[in-house]
């Protein structure tokens, strides 16, 4: 028989946090532009509706080399918006190949003009406004991924 104490619910409330935290970890992606000059991003990953709807909404600041990596399921024509999005934004989308097949450059906050291709794509990549431009990141580059994704496979780091 299991006798239930203060200390164990105590251990089991840690456990349980702990096992929250673990999901929420970050991934590295890395981004070769054509010179196959590399650029890793420790990055969130937006899986589910919930999290792509929220994105990076509320942020107000990030650091250089993170970002946020939103993921499809298979390739799909997805628009994105700076709804409030406090800080300005590069989105970099990536079709099946992952390969970058455009680029918003410094997306404002708070505009709501619905932006990107009208390919389809497997993922978008959001990162500090300005820092493709500044990495030389241009259409054609790569994205390396250890994402579990099916349409993301075609590239895997």
């Amino acid at each position: 028989m299991f006798t239930y104490t203060k200390n164990t619910f105590i251990a089991l409330f840690v456990l349980v946090g702990l096992t929250a935290c673990l999901g929420e970890q970050t991934q590295n992606v890395t981004i070769e532009t054509a010179d196959g000059t590399q650029h890793s991003f420790s990055v969130n990953v937006a899986h589910d509706p919930k999290e792509k709807e929220k994105g990076l909404m509320f942020v107000e600041e990030m650091p250089k080399d993170e970002g946020m990596l939103f993921v499809y399921p298979e390739p799909d024509r997805v628009l994105f918006w700076m709804k409030n999005t406090l800080i300005p934004l590069d989105m970099l989308f990536f079709d099946a190949q992952n390969r970058l097949i455009y680029i918003e450059h410094n997306a404002q906050p708070h505009d709501e003009t619905p932006r990107g291709p009208s390919n389809k794509v497997c993922s978008v990549l959001e990162i500090n406004g300005g820092l493709a431009k500044e990495l030389g990141i241009e259409i054609g580059a790569t994205l390396l991924t250890n994402a579990t994704e099916e349409c993301l496979q075609s590239a895997v780091q």
